[in-house]
This record gives structure tokens, C-alpha cells and sequence, in this order.
């Protein structure tokens, strides 16, 4: 779950949880997401959903790196893996 804060409201954006260590990277991820929905111009609102449904799915698909480390794959929201 998420909290959007917009200055005058709050907002929870959920998803079902993913049972996985491989999340490395997931808030740098998310934060860019959504950065980049407003670059596109969405409201903040519209961008912190489709950060959320991209990084559900980029920490769904996660694998394992190595032995310490497994990232998120960002690729994900690209293909049915």
C-alpha cells in the first residue's frame, strides 16, 4: 500500500502483495515512475497510479542477482513473463 498525500487529501493506492526478496531498487523505481508521469504531464494523482501498477509488476518479475541482491526487473511492464 501507498499514501498519496496532495496537500488537502489522502489516497491509498493498493495492490496484492508479491511474496519475494527481489526488491532491490524498488524505491528509487517507484519515485523515477513517477517522476516521469509528470514529466509526461499527468496529474500527480495519475502518475503515482501508473508508478504503482509499473513497480507491482517490476517486483512481481524480480530475480535473484546473486547471492546478497535481487533487483526488480523494469522491463516487465514490456512483456508477459
Amino acid at each position: 500500500m501507498d499514501l498519496l498525500f496532495d496537500g488537502k487529501t489522502f489516497e491509498w493506492f493498493e495492490a496484492d502483495s508479491v511474496p519475494t526478496q527481489f526488491t532491490h531498487g524498488a524505491g528509487c523505481t517507484s519515485s523515477a515512475a513517477v517522476t516521469a508521469g509528470l514529466a509526461k504531464g499527468f496529474t500527480v494523482r495519475e502518475s503515482v497510479q501508473q508508478a504503482k501498477q509499473f513497480i507491482t509488476q517490476a517486483i512481481a518479475n524480480g530475480f535473484r542477482l546473486n547471492d546478497f541482491v535481487g533487483p526488480t526487473r523494469h522491463s516487465a511492464h514490456r512483456a508477459n513473463l
